[in-house]
């Protein structure tokens, strides 16, 4: 019996292209780590079962380098956009003032005039 693959992002989706290295994952977690912004092909590579040791060789291939490259780069490229602790601080913020805001306006409804 075999495990399902986890669903869930661990923070290696993070760290491996944060340090500029291919991050290659189970093509079952597409739609999750979609939604955080990352396209397979464009910021990772994407493997199944029957296509590992084929994705494997074509990363290898030396011809390939430059397109690997260019996936290392653009996976970089993204976590450095939207996944630091700084983004995610400033979204918090964003976040909360807007709630804060909103809790003003209602406040100032409820007041007598």
């Amino acid at each position: 019996m075999s495990t399902p693959p986890q669903l869930t992002p661990t923070l290696q989706v993070f760290e491996i292209p944060a340090t500029g290295a291919l991050l290659l994952l189970n093509a079952e977690m597409a739609p999750t780590v979609r939604a955080l912004g990352f396209e397979p092909g464009v910021h990772y590579l994407a493997y199944t079962r029957e296509t590992l040791q084929q994705v494997a060789a074509e990363v290898l291939d030396p011809v390939n380098r430059p397109a690997v490259d260019a996936i290392r780069a653009a996976g970089q490229e993204l976590v450095r956009a939207r996944h630091t602790v700084l983004v995610r601080s400033a979204t918090i913020d964003a976040l909360a003032e807007a709630a804060i805001s909103r809790l003003d306006r209602e406040r100032l409804l409820l007041l007598p005039s």
